[in-house]
């Protein structure tokens, strides 16, 4: 059976709080056949040099060693900088090549043969081969960063030829190759360069995470702590020559301050609007609204550890009486839809994977009508909020709690915090809204991560042996076979069945870009982030 992924304690923040919740793609098929390749990131020439600059507002900084961090919003810099041997395409759900041209899998799903393409090369011009691959592979185990879980079940490498990289299994995990496609999967780091700043056996870390060292099509100018994020073309980059010869990340950290800028030209793109703003955006016409749909959920994480919920019943009968039609239209009208899957749309099939409890308002007070009120029930206010996404949320269901005789708290929980709650649901708030999302595009990406009762973003104490069977038979399938979408579909159903997982809506990630601004396509699990290397002006 794979091992799975380990908790993630000290992470990074992923900045969950700035992605307006998203789903609906298409399911990618967790194999590519037992012989793979595909087209990947094209190289060729461009026009000319590039001569344009493209300004995008973010509402932080943070440091960007592709092996430490861990958060959603600078995921944009992160892949302006870093290439792996696979990613998800832009705007899409399958994954495809880069650095490698190709790639194999054995029958028993054992073995992994990537071809790397030839004339690739980093940024200072070194060559990547095998032995390059390599050395990043055990960089990001030895850096052992909250990413470092995606090479978990490796049993080895073998690097036969300058132009070949072998990984070997120690048992067959279905979802490989999306992890290895993952915005923190398999990211190469130039080994020269990391050795070159190392200090004290530290792998660079402190160094690369103000600096770049990978094969992109942009490397890192400039980092100035809460102020922006300055990157250059590659001037050595094998792949399509860069669009702009720089592309700056301006700190805002006021949305309203975002947008006001968008519409006076100042920034070209931004990625934290709320639905209301959104309308308010469209209506005006003075810029450009696109609403684009990723592998995010807004839904809530039960503690099945404390009271009321502790019971089964009460968990359940809390899901029969959210108003979950009321909350979608109020708080994301056009921009979103009640929730109609265990999972985002997209992760698994239409039609299975159903959430569709009964709706009876009633449920949850004649449910606890006998249970005792002395303890309040805590539920996560997830901080910043600039659009008030949970707190109206939290609202509707402290309603439907006060309702039955409780005191309810709201428990402030900065997006750093969450992290610090995995592992120990006596820390965890009864109801902890969330909108994280998967790692991939494969449902173990994202049953991995919630389900499993060792799941890494396992906050509420949620599963049982029987979840834990389901998905362990279901991720023990080889690569080489398609995603086992039954099993992951009963072990949806048994969830469900908890009450520990609940559901609320499916709403869009929303960005704000000037006139003439085009190929905006968005990283499919990393909200709010988009590729930098497909934008064009004009």
């Amino acid at each position: 059976m794979p091992t799975p992924p380990p908790r993630r304690p000290n992470v990074r923040p992923r900045r969950w709080w700035l992605a307006i919740v998203l789903a609906a793609l298409a399911v990618v098929a967790a194999s590519c056949g037992n012989t793979n390749s595909s087209s990947g990131a094209s190289g060729g020439a461009s026009s000319g040099t590039p001569a344009e600059s493209l300004t995008v507002a973010i509402g932080f900084s943070e440091e960007v060693d592709p092996d430490v961090y861990f958060n959603l919003e600078s995921t944009s810099i992160t892949a302006a900088m870093y290439e792996g041997l696979l990613r998800i395409k832009p705007g899409e759900a399958e994954f495809e090549g880069v650095l490698a041209e190709s790639w194999s899998v054995s029958d028993d799903g054992l073995v992994f043969t990537f071809k790397l393409r030839p004339g690739i090369t980093f940024a200072d011009g070194s060559p990547i081969d095998s032995a390059a691959v390599l050395a990043a592979f055990e960089r990001k185990k030895d850096v052992a960063g909250p990413p470092s879980y995606i090479l978990d079940g490796i049993a080895g490498y073998e690097t036969p030829d300058p132009a070949t990289f072998v990984v070997e299994l120690e048992a067959p995990i279905n979802n490989f190759l999306n992890r290895m496609a993952s915005p923190w999967g398999s990211l190469i780091t130039n080994p020269a360069v990391i050795a070159a700043n190392a200090s004290g056996g530290d792998f660079a870390k402190g160094w690369l995470g103000t600096h770049s060292a990978g094969s992109g099509p942009y490397v890192m100018k400039e980092f100035v702590p809460d102020d922006r994020v300055v990157l250059e073309a590659n001037t050595n980059y094998w792949g399509t020559k860069p669009v702009f010869s720089t592309v700056v990340f301006k700190v805002i950290p006021d949305t309203v301050s975002q947008q006001l800028q968008v519409e006076q030209g100042d920034v070209d793109v931004m990625a934290s609007v709320g639905p209301d703003a959104g309308a308010q955006i469209e209506a005006q016409g003075k810029v450009d609204l696109t609403a684009l749909q990723g592998y995010n959920q807004l839904f809530y994480q039960v503690n099945v550890t404390k009271p009321p919920f502790d019971d089964p019943a009460a968990a359940m009968a809390l899901a029969q009486s959210v108003p979950y039609a009321q909350i979608s239209s109020t708080i994301f009208g056009k921009y979103g839809v009640p929730a109609t899957q265990m999972t985002p749309p997209g992760v698994m099939p239409a039609g299975t994977a159903v959430w569709k409890p009964a709706a009876d308002p009633e449920a949850f007070k004649q449910a606890t009508e006998s249970m005792s009120k002395d303890e309040p029930i805590t539920m996560a206010q997830p901080t910043p909020d600039a659009a008030n996404i949970f707190a109206r949320t939290n609202e509707f269901v402290a309603e439907i709690l006060r309702g039955a005789g409780y005191t309810v708290t709201m428990v402030p929980l900065p997006g750093a915090d969450y992290f610090g709650l995995i592992g120990d649901p006596t820390k965890a708030p009864a109801l902890t809204l969330t909108n994280q999302p998967g790692d991939g595009t494969a449902p173990a990406n994202w049953f991995d991560l919630f389900y499993l009762s060792a799941g890494a973003l396992n906050v509420g104490g949620v599963g049982n042996d029987t979840i834990d069977g389901l998905l362990a038979a279901a991720g023990a399938r080889p690569a080489s076979q398609p995603a086992d979408t039954a099993t992951y579909s009963q072990a949806a159903a048994a969830m469900a069945a908890t009450g520990g997982i609940l559901p609320i809506a499916d709403p869009k990630q929303l960005y704000v870009s000037g006139k003439g601004i085009t190929g905006l396509k968005m990283q499919v699990v990393s909200p709010p982030s988009f590729w930098v290397s497909e934008i064009k002006k004009g």
